[in-house]
């Protein structure tokens, strides 16, 4: 029988899962900081919907924007967005 070459082993985990990547998206520990980071995602994911219809709309005006680049430009503007945030964020 062999074991895993990490078994037993103490290693510091760097993935997308691990403690370190988590603390990042903890705004504050003090009281009503729940509240606060709920109405923070429910003003992103609005802000989102609007972007998308704003870029569909432009999209399937005449003369718009092409349909493909208004179909991911919502995604594309908060992708670049997040990435922005997250490699700013203080671990």
């Amino acid at each position: 029988m062999s074991r895993s070459p990490g078994f037993g082993k103490r290693s510091r985990a760097t993935g997308p899962g691990s403690a370190q990547a988590q603390r990042r998206f903890v705004l504050r520990q003090e009281r009503g900081a729940a509240p606060l980071g709920l109405l923070v995602c429910v003003g992103i994911c609005a802000s989102f919907f609007v972007a998308t219809a704003f870029f569909e709309d432009m999209g399937s005006r005449p003369g718009g924007l092409d349909p493909r680049v208004a179909a991911w430009a919502a995604n594309v503007v908060f992708g670049v967005v997040g990435v922005a945030g997250l490699a700013r964020a203080r671990v």
